[in-house]
This record gives C-alpha cells, structure tokens and sequence, in this order.
C-alpha cells in the first residue's frame, strides 16, 4: 500500500503571497488625535474583527479580539462607521478629534436578518454574497424541508441552476446521482460534499432536517481551494447549530404519509394480450394460442401485484440553545419508510451533537458529531421490468396455491415468485464528525486546525432458498451470501487566516496544509446447500464446505495538500480573488505526484457607482469573471503500480493435485499523470426592486484534457 508520509516538502509558491498578505498599513502620515472605542453585539459580547471607518478618508482599522479599535486622525470633525458581516451597519456623525486627545466611540451592532441570509459559507472560510467573485448558487433550506424525504440529494432537485438530480434506483432509502454542470469526465463525475468541514462523496448518513445552509461551488474561481477534489464542483453543507446566551428551545417534528406509484405503464390486458400473441402466431403461419380472447377479461396486471402504498413517517427532537459561552445543538432522528416495491424498507436512526467552547475570548474549541444506524431490505434487480413482460393472461398463484408459470409464452418469470423466494437484507453503522480549535491572535489573524474521521460499517445478506417455478425460473440449491465493507478516512486540517479592512482596501486570506487518507476492506464469503431455510440459520456455518467460496480484498489512497486564497477589495466594488492549491495523491508515481490548481478571478459592483446611485430600480448589479484549473485522479487507488490477481488455480502433479496461482493482473504505469480541467466563467448577477426580483446568469466554457 502507497502512503503520503514520506512527503516533507509543499510548493515555495503557497507562501510567496504572504508577506503581501500580513503587511502592516503604509508608513502613517502624522496624526495628533485619536478616535477609540469598542465594538460589541446586543448581549455586550466583543465583535473580533469589525470593520471601522472614518467616512470620507482612507483611514480605518478592525477590532482586536477584545472588539477594541483605534484610528489617528487630523484634529476635525468626523463621521465614523462600524460594520460587521450578519449585523446592520452603526455611524456616528459629528465625531470632534483635538490634538493630543483620543475621543471614545463606542458601537453596538445588532442582527440583520436580512445580511445574515446573504453569508454565504465558500471553501474555508465565508463571504456576504455581494463580494462572490465565482459562481456560488445558495439552496432555500425551507424549501428542503418540504418535501417528505430521507435523501439530501433527492431534495436538491430542482433546487440549483445547472444542478442535475437522477435517483439511482427506487428503494426506499436510495440517494441520487448528482452532476453540476454535466458530465465533465468518463469516470467518477460526482461532487465533493463537505458537511461541517469535513470532505465526503457520500451524504447517505445526513438527515435533512439537520441542514442549516446549502451552498454549491460551480466554477473553477469557486472551487480550486480545493483541488482535485472539487473537480466535479462542490456541494457545502452546514448543519444546525447553537447560538450562545440563548435560552434551550426544543423542537419536535413529527409527519407520516403515503407515497404509491402516481403513472404506472399502460399496458395490454389479458385480453389484449392474447388477441395481439393470436395475431403473432397467425402470420407466421401458426395455431392461434388463444381460442377465445374476449374470455380472458382483464387479467393479471402485474404492476398491482408487485407495487403497493407504503407508508413514511418521520420523527424529530432536537434541543439548541446556549450559555455565556458554549453553544449547543443536538438531534435525534428516526425515519422509517416502506418501499412502493413489496419487500423493501428502510429504516434510520441518526443522533449529532454540534458544540463550541469558548476557553477563553481568543480560544474556540468546537465538535460536530454524527451517528447513524441503517437497516433495510431489498428486492433483486429486474422487478419492475419482469412486471413489464409477464404474461397477463397468468394469475401469480395457481389453484393449489403454488406459484404459476409465468414465462410459458412471455420474456419473464412470475415477478411475486421472484419477491418471495429472493432475500436480501443489510444493515450498516457509520460516524462522521470532527473535533477543531481555532485561536485568534495579533488582532487580525486566526488559526484554526481541524481532525475529522468517517468510519463506515455495513453488511449484507442474500438468501435464497431451493425452489422450482419454471424451468427457466429455479433455484437447484439454496444459497447464502454475506458480505462485510469496512471503510475508514481520516482528515486533518491546519489553516492560518488573516482578515483586515484600512482605509478603502479590505483584504482577506487563508493558507493551510490539508491530509487526508482512505482505507476500504471488503471480506464476504458463499455457501449452498443450507440444513434450512429459517432465518435464523442465515450464517456461513450453515452450508456445506463443498463448493464454497470467500473473498477477501483491500484498497486506500492518500493525499497531502497545501492551499491559499486571497479575496481584495477596493472600494467595498472592485474585487479580486485569486487561489493556488498544491494536491499530492499516492494514486500517481513520483514524477507526476502533484497536481498544482490555480484559480483568477474578478468581479465589479456597478451599482455602487455613482451613475447608478440615482436609479432606484436596481438594487444589486454586478459583473464576475473568472478562470481556473481543476485536477482529478478519480481512478483506481494504484495505476501507477503493479497488481497481482489470485484465483488463476491449475491442475499439476502426480497425482494430479488443483495448486493455488496468482499473475500479474495489471503492469505499471509509472507515467499516468492528473486529468486537468480549465474552466472560464462570466457572470452577472442582477436585484431589482430591493432584490425582490433577482436572478444570476452565467456564461462558461469548461475543457477537460489527459482524461484518465
């Protein structure tokens, strides 16, 4: 198995931005007066990180950790301002600053409902959607909670722009395949979930009615923080959590329905059957099959048989709220829901625990814990179309209640037979969550590392019995399979971020080092001929050793990663984005190990201008450009290696004896380098009529080259 830990080095280029990045404000003209002062929320809590500005200058600073400021200024009166991402905006006119006296300004910011809805959570870190260089598309999460489901996917359809939403199959329980902006590759095309920070292709485990906020990460400027893996785009996921000094507020949710198959396929009746089968039969020159159709009637429409209404029901609890210091939010979950298809149901339990601790005003330490149980069942494949091609003319059960043969003058068997006799059952238990701190310092910047994990446990069970329907539909000996998945990844994150606003620029950057790595183990095992058919005695142990089978095999892959973004702004209009991110993945040999993923990009508001100040109809106006390059290494965990294949037995010896072989399965190809997508965007983005009428119309071109 390759690993990643004999990495030691990261591209020079992610900390060559730096030094532009934590530069101190240009050397000070002379000042002989200070304005100071702090700013706090309504509960009198400091605000880290406030903007303050004297209105008309170029002079500003944000506040420390403690929410205190200070500005030199001329000796003047002044209009000074306080604002804060999520809180209205505070000024104060007729601010008098003497020489060689400090004026004390205090502020108190309060909520704006209407700013909060417009935080947008993008790759590590969060924006107000009026500063989005790249195309970022947010999900109205009440909009989710309308509709009965247990899939995070299925409920995303319809919800996004350039967002396509295919269910994967019908069980209940079953997710969706989702593609942003088509298929770009001939392999895995699936975006990248990050639920709560943590980096995930598969949210089966999410309740919906946990999610805060849903933000998609379309094009490249959005999505190269993070590299490969956001190829496919990227799908951010926040989940409820608490709000500190609030009192606990329990809620409960509880809903039960019925789904049933709304259009089933007309098909032919018995009669209709039988006089199309006569008139097959007829041409060729044959004796009509039927003699009398009209007498057959209705039949057996076998979409009856096999469909049904199942009932849905959902329950949850949960309990948020916080003290002076710690937030809190937990939930329980419980969704049961039946299948339209006899035979299947599925069945969730999931609980999460989402906490932060404030150790001291500097230090945060937080966790977001899921845990989930599933259990279901499940018809073979083929059902639904066996239900297509039986013969109507046959009932499901003959007069001695054994099943009839469905397959006599049609292309399938009887389908209730083949729900009967086919048993297949799984069960499955997996944890995902993650544990960070983040500690504020020198008043402008943070640090924050995160460890997550996602451990996933699952088995199957597929029995079937002895039994004889038809010559084309039997089973000459029972059979059991088992199969056991065990997959595990780990993910550590360390970011250094650093936010300040002076005078008419406002910067804000990030830069870290990002390990992840996955290990999957799959062990199962067949046996036939079981003592009985009791489901009691569905264990290995149970069939005979003649002709068993058991397979046993593994894969993991690695990668270490470095990153940096930096968002600049002039003039709160004039915008400029640009990301680089550096990803080594054990997939590739070591010539071609790293992948390196720049991103560009730039957006100006027009309607901050002053030639639009005076038309009131247009309330947001704003122009985006963007361009970047995106890798993936979606392919087997070792191309770049030799694999070896088991199983090649042979016949050798005196006497003859079956001996134990092995091969190469697959050469090396030490030269399999990243698959690379460039990808170019123009947006605009228009609010009309105090964004009672918005809308978000792009352009793109995206090139995908050296597929894999």
């Amino acid at each position: 198995m390759i690993r990643l830990l004999r990495f030691v080095s990261l591209p020079i280029v992610l900390l060559a931005t730096l030094p532009l990045v934590l530069s101190p404000d240009a050397r000070a003209q002379a000042q002989t007066g200070v304005v100071a002062g702090t700013v706090v929320d309504a509960d009198g809590t400091p605000i880290p990180g406030a903007n303050v500005i004297v209105v008309g200058t170029e002079r500003g600073s944000s506040t420390d950790v403690r929410g205190a400021y200070a500005i030199a200024l001329a000796p003047g009166t002044y209009t000074v301002r306080a604002s804060f991402v999520g809180f209205t905006t505070d000024e104060r006119g007729g601010v008098e600053v003497a020489a060689g006296d400090t004026t004390e300004v205090d502020f108190t910011l309060r909520p704006d409902e209407v700013a909060l809805e417009e935080v947008v959570v993008v790759g590590y870190g969060q924006q107000e959607r009026r500063d989005l260089t790249g195309s970022v598309s947010s999900v109205d999460v009440a909009e989710i909670g309308k509709v009965a489901t247990s899939s995070v996917e299925q409920a995303l359809q319809g919800q996004v722009a350039g967002l396509e939403v295919t269910p994967t199959s019908g069980e209940p329980g079953a997710g969706a395949e989702i593609r942003i902006r088509g298929i770009g590759t001939l392999n895995d095309a699936s975006p990248l979930y990050v639920v709560d920070g943590m980096l995930t292709d598969d949210i089966s485990f999410l309740n919906p009615q946990d999610i805060q906020s849903i933000d998609v990460l379309k094009d490249a400027a959005a999505t190269a923080i993070y590299g490969s893996r956001g190829a496919n785009g990227v799908v951010i996921i926040t989940t409820q959590q608490g709000e500190r000094g609030q009192e606990t507020v329990f809620n409960l949710n509880v809903y039960r329905g019925w789904q049933e198959v709304m259009n089933p396929i007309e098909l032919t009746n018995a009669r209709e059957y039988a006089t199309l089968a006569n008139e097959l039969l007829i041409s060729e020159g044959q004796e009509p099959a039927f003699e009398n159709p009209d007498a057959l009637g209705e039949g057996t429409d076998w979409q009856d048989v096999v469909y049904r209404t199942a009932p849905v029901q959902n329950v949850q609890l949960s309990a948020r709220g916080g003290a002076d210091r710690i937030a809190y939010n937990f939930s329980g979950n419980l969704t049961r829901e039946e299948g339209t298809i006899r035979k299947t149901d599925f069945l969730r339990a999931s609980f999460r625990a989402n906490n932060t601790y404030d150790l001291t005003d500097a230090v945060e330490l937080g966790h977001n814990l899921a845990f989930t149980y599933r259990t279901g069942t499940a018809t073979p494949g083929g059902i639904v179309g066996a239900a297509y091609r039986a013969d109507p003319t046959v009932s499901p059960r003959n007069e001695d209640g054994e099943f009839s043969d469905a397959s006599a003058r049609a292309s399938a068997g009887n389908p209730e037979a083949s729900i009967f006799y086919h048993n297949n059952e799984y069960r499955g238990r997996r944890f995902v969550g993650n544990l960070y701190a983040e500690a504020s310092f020198l008043d402008h910047f943070s640090f924050k590392s995160s460890f997550g994990l996602d451990l996933d446990a699952r088995k199957e069970r597929n029995f079937n019995p002895e039994y004889f329907v038809s010559s084309t539909q039997q089973n000459e000996r029972s059979q059991l399979t088992v199969e056991s998945v065990e997959q595990s990844s780990w993910l550590w994150e360390n970011t250094l971020s650093y936010k300040r606003a002076f005078g008419s620029h406002a910067i804000d950057a990030v830069a870290g080092v990002t390990a992840q790595e996955y290990t999957e183990e799959v062990l199962g095992g067949r046996r036939v001929n079981l003592v009985g058919e009791s489901r009691s005695l569905w264990y290995l142990d149970a069939g005979a050793s003649d002709g068993q089978t058991n397979f046993n095999s593994a894969s993991d892959w690695s990668m270490l990663s470095g990153l940096m973004r930096v968002n600049y702004a002039y003039l709160d209009r004039y915008l400029v984005t640009a990301s680089f991110r550096a990803d080594g993945s054990s997939r590739f040999g070591t010539e071609n190990r790293f992948g390196y993923f720049p991103s560009f990009a730039l957006g100006w508001r027009l309607s901050d201008e002053a030639f639009l100040h005076e038309v009131d109809l247009i309330t947001n106006l704003k122009l985006r450009a963007s361009w970047g390059q995106i890798g993936n290494d979606k392919i087997g965990p070792y191309p770049s290696v030799a694999t070896v294949t088991s199983n090649m037995n042979a016949v050798f010896g005196s006497p003859e004896d079956l001996r134990f072989g092995a091969t190469l399965a697959d050469l090396a190809n030490p030269q399999v380098r990243w698959e690379e997508t460039t990808q170019t965007n123009i947006g605009l983005d228009v609010g009309i009529l105090d964004d009672r009428l918005a809308a978000s119309i792009d352009w793109y071109r995206r090139v995908t080259d050296g597929i894999l």
